[in-house]
């Protein structure tokens, strides 16, 4: 199997560290032990986006609530819900949350309709990119906005 921070619970953790910082070590637990009340005394709650009124998703898996996912994923779901056509997902995420039925790419995961390839945008292009590219790559450079669910259309040529 490929080298991966996956693969490694010491480099998962490395850099879980960098990205989070040292108190989410202690935060992320406390979150996951005590999902089920701390989603109970969430219920309820929404946010408006253009001038539409959502319902913020709460899930265990990834403390949701604690993050843009509960924000992110209503929107995308809206969005998917009333688009007709095929989808393509970019980075398994939903699948986590929901049954997915599109198609999706996906670096490392594995799973039913994942193709493990590894791309970016580049302004109006997909460009793959290099092993030693990604390895040299990190959360938010070169790309700011490298952590985010992102909508559009595609057509292959």
């Amino acid at each position: 199997m490929k080298k991966h921070l996956y693969n490694s619970k010491v480099s998962k953790i490395i850099w879980f560290i960098k990205r989070f910082g040292l108190r989410e070590i202690i935060m992320k637990p406390i979150r996951t032990i005590f999902a089920d009340s701390i989603i109970k005394g969430k219920k309820g709650n929404f946010f408006m986006f253009n001038s539409k009124k959502y319902k913020l998703y709460y899930s265990k898996y990834n403390t949701t609530w604690a993050n843009e996912r509960c924000v992110e994923i209503p929107i995308i779901m809206e969005l998917l819900r009333s688009h007709k056509g095929k989808k393509l997902e970019i980075g398994n995420v939903l699948s986590h949350y929901f049954k997915t039925n599109w198609d999706m790419i996906d670096k490392f995961e594995k799973g039913k309709n994942i193709s493990n390839e590894d791309i970016y945008l580049d302004q109006n292009s997909w460009i793959e990119i290099s092993k030693s590219e990604a390895k040299n790559s990190r959360y938010g450079k070169p790309f700011p906005y490298g952590n985010c669910i992102f909508v559009g259309s595609y057509k292959k040529s």
